[in-house]
Parts: C-alpha cells; structure tokens; sequence
C-alpha cells in the first residue's frame, strides 16, 4: 500500500484534491447536469470490474 510517508503525502492532499473537484466540477454544474453525471458515471462504473482492476466487461 506504499511507504507511510507516501500515505502522508495522499492524507495531505485529500482536502485540496476534494475542494478543487467540487470548485472545477460539481459547483460548476446545474441540477440537472448533475443528474445526468451521477446517471454517466453510474454506467461506467456498471461496465467495468472495480474489484478486478478496471477489466472491462462486455458491452450489449
């Protein structure tokens, strides 16, 4: 899982990493456009194996 200094440098960063991406992307976004990235990224995380490192699987 990495040295305990790498999880330092990762703990440390969390906090800025979280209010970037909700400054850059979900502030940015209506409702609605919030909606559909939830419904978006619900679909990709259907079509791929999280447990199984991303292998994708077969499309309809």
């Amino acid at each position: 899982m990495g040295t305990g200094r790498g999880r330092a440098v990762i703990v440390e960063a969390v906090p800025r990493h979280v209010e970037a991406v909700n400054r850059l992307v979900l502030y940015a976004l209506t409702a609605a456009q919030a909606c559909q990235l939830r419904a978006i990224v619900g679909r990709i995380l259907d079509a791929v194996d999280v447990e199984g490192g991303m292998t994708p699987k077969p499309g309809p």
